[in-house]
């Protein structure tokens, strides 16, 4: 785990790149959800909570976080 089990943020080229990163992420034992524009916003709000309080560790993001977007917890970033 390249992450050191830190909160990280991934930066992915499409959404489809996003939720296969996840995967493998989950696959590996280490929680991880995608997160993307077009998502429900009741949906990305759960995954959001879920990060913030330690139990997804990995947000694989596509078109969603940008310049601006600030979650504290946030240690390691991977583009």
């Amino acid at each position: 785990d390249q992450t050191g089990g830190r909160a990280t943020v991934c930066f992915t080229v499409s959404i489809k790149h996003a939720q296969h990163l996840a995967d493998e992420f989950n696959a590996r034992g280490i929680p991880a959800a995608a997160v993307w524009g077009a998502q429900e916003a009741s949906e990305q709000q759960k995954i959001f909570n879920d990060y913030r309080e330690g139990r997804i560790k990995v947000l694989t993001n596509a078109m969603l976080l940008i310049e601006g977007w600030d979650e504290p917890v946030t240690s390691c970033v991977l583009i």
